[in-house]
């Protein structure tokens, strides 16, 4: 996460420098503004996710929240002050949250939350700028609607019919390609794969094992009877037991004990 972090300054700043502008401040500024954004959004998801959903917090969350403001800040910033990161990457850490929730109640799969960190937080970068925005580039001064500039309410127009362009563009790519796949029935895993999870059938351990505590782990004892993932979901009519034996390795003298054996449908 920290390394995707420091890379965000090259993102952001690096145009920048590549630009070659008179502003020496202006690098400076950005960086400032990225760690603001990611630091703000990152806290305020972690916050969120431990009061509403009322579970201890989790590396999972702060690290969904910081990329979440990762790209809240792209969008405005060489065009917003730094202090401002703070609010536009704590609305982004709200915006994420919103979005996963959204997802699991139309009961879409996104494990990853990329739909509420690319998307959601994509959309809300767009629109920040034009709410935030306050510099001035030569002769020129960029401000926003709650800096005080008219021309802000221009900015905004013109950034959600870009953004608009952009959504419908690219549907019109990957759509087809999507159909294409689907029909080629490649576009998802096996059913069984599915049930029994990605992580165990393509990686033989376990990605998220919040039932068995930390320091757990799983594994096939039977790799040869372990489903295919690319397994047509119709032509498995009658899907195999998969065998996981469940392993403990938390003891101080690093012996590995049995803890037992299950059977995934």
């Amino acid at each position: 996460m920290f390394v995707l972090w420091f890379s965000w300054y090259a993102f952001n700043a690096g145009p920048a420098m590549l630009a070659g502008g008179t502003d020496e401040g202006l690098i400076g500024r950005i960086a400032a503004y990225t760690t603001m954004c990611a630091a703000s959004s990152g806290t305020t998801y972690l916050l969120l996710s431990v009061t509403l959903k009322k579970k201890i917090p989790e590396p999972c969350d702060l690290a969904n929240g910081i990329l979440a403001g990762l790209v809240c800040s792209t969008s405005a910033c060489s065009i917003t002050e730094p202090a401002l990161g703070i609010v536009v990457g704590s609305v982004g850490g709200l915006i994420t949250l919103l979005v996963s929730k959204l997802m699991l109640h139309l009961k879409i799969d996104d494990v990853v939350d990329a739909v509420a960190v690319h998307l959601g937080c994509g959309l809300w970068s767009a629109l920040s700028g034009p709410f935030f925005a306050g510099t001035r580039k030569g002769d020129m001064e960029i401000c926003g609607i709650f800096t005080g500039c008219a021309t802000g309410w221009k900015m905004l127009g013109s950034n959600i019919l870009i953004t608009f362009l952009t959504i419908v563009y690219v549907t019109a790519i990957i759509a087809p390609v999507c159909f294409l796949l689907s029909k080629c029935r490649i576009l998802r895993i096996g059913l069984e794969s599915e049930k029994s999870g990605v992580d165990l059938v393509e990686f033989h351990g376990s990605a998220y094992n919040n039932e068995l505590q930390s320091y757990r782990q799983t594994r096939f004892i039977n790799s040869s009877k372990a489903p295919s993932p690319r397994k047509s979901r119709r032509s498995q009519k009658k899907p195999q037991s998969s065998v996981i034996e469940i392993v403990d390795n938390n003891h101080s003298n690093g012996e590995v004990k049995d803890v037992g054996a299950i059977a995934i449908e």
